[in-house]
């Protein structure tokens, strides 16, 4: 079964125009955009239009070049989380939004940031009186996953019907939901809704301290999607892959073995065309080592 590599870029014409007729020739099957800011058609025509060529654009390329489209949803500004009402609808309705979008460019899967936790001190866990921090802190991680839950169901619902699947990415912060693998089984095992598996970000893993091997053992087959890239350990940098470590090139094997479909998509935001052909060179010389050889 042929591998599917990708590769993520912003919501820019220019960027699109050039970097996707350059890259889908070079070995790229999958392409995944940032979703636009939301538009409002009578104050700003002008951007309508922008998005409206963005979308016919999407359309013709993938048509020409045949690749398939994920759709990276907005989360700056949002939190899916929140236990305010008016902050969670509000953010349904951004991301119902970013739904509408994906299924105009015919998108297949989208990429959610579940929120964070309205929570400011994380001493570590070496300061004496931690006791007295946890079970409060606990109880509003809890709350806001409760919230979390809620605002899932609803986005898959919708999602169902434009025929697209949802994943949830993980994340690293100790304020983020959605941090270690046996959180995330644990929300999707009360989730229990079939439109919604994971996206699993290497450099996130790596980050948070859990090796990404821990991840897909875990999580197994609800894996769907993937981010690659790597960091310092200490920063988000999305690096590109230069060269592999072994547990990173014994990661991404296991995973391919355990879900030959699932994508892997370099997401190297402040890259260009150069850094993510190196990086498809570095994964193809692992592929053939380890996969295609054996």
């Amino acid at each position: 079964m042929a591998i599917r590599w990708g590769f993520s870029v912003p919501s820019e014409k220019e960027i699109l125009e050039g970097w996707i007729p350059s890259l889908m020739k070079k070995g790229f099957s999958w392409l995944e955009i940032k979703s636009p800011e939301e538009i409002d058609e009578v104050t700003d025509p002008l951007g309508k239009a922008a998005v409206d060529y963005i979308e016919n654009l999407l359309r013709e390329l993938s048509s020409q070049y045949n690749f398939d489209i994920s759709v990276h949803c907005r989360f700056v500004g949002l939190n899916l989380s929140s236990p305010n009402k008016v902050v969670r609808r509000a953010t349904i309705k951004a991301l119902n939004h970013d739904l509408e979008f994906a299924a105009n460019i015919g998108a297949k899967l989208v990429v959610l940031h579940l929120g964070t936790i309205d929570w400011s001190d994380f001493p570590s866990p070496d300061y004496p009186y931690i006791s007295l921090l946890q079970g409060e802190l606990q109880k509003v991680r809890t709350d806001h996953k409760q919230a979390a839950l809620e605002s899932i169901d609803e986005l898959a619902n919708f999602a169902i019907n434009l025929g697209i699947k949802l994943t949830i990415e993980n994340l690293y912060r100790p304020w983020e939901l959605m941090n270690s693998s046996d959180e995330i089984m644990a929300f999707l095992k009360d989730l229990n809704n079939p439109n919604v598996g994971v996206t699993l970000d290497f450099g996130h893993s790596l980050l948070a301290g859990e090796d990404p091997q821990a991840f897909i053992e875990k999580l197994e087959g609800l894996i769907w999607h993937t981010h690659l890239h790597t960091n310092d350990g200490k920063y988000d940098l999305h690096l590109p892959l230069i060269k592999l470590s072994r547990e990173y090139r014994e990661a991404l094997k296991k995973l391919w073995l355990m879900n030959p479909n699932t994508v892997f998509l370099l997401e190297l935001p402040r890259s260009n065309t150069e850094e993510y052909l190196s990086s498809l060179t570095t994964l193809r010389k692992w592929w053939e080592e380890e996969c295609l050889r054996n």
